[in-house]
């Protein structure tokens, strides 16, 4: 390390901010995907239950307009 230090004239306190920054953006790095991802994952669940209620309401719909005809005859 020694010779790396005198060779580059730079001081020990910069490789160890330059390793503090790098690990620091790694963990920012990762926190964004996990939190991009758990979104995302949420919004597909919410659009999936919407899509099955909105099926529901349809098929209800459905149900109810054949019932009624049926009374009528």
């Amino acid at each position: 390390m020694k010779d790396k230090l005198v060779k580059t004239g730079r001081k020990g306190i910069y490789y160890k901010a330059r390793r503090f920054f790098l690990a620091t953006l790694l963990f920012a790095t990762l926190a964004a995907t996990v939190t991009v991802t758990a979104v995302i994952s949420v919004s597909g669940g919410a659009l999936a239950q919407e899509e099955k209620t909105q099926q529901q309401v349809e098929t209800s719909e459905e149900i109810s307009e054949d019932n009624g005809s049926l009374l009528l005859y």
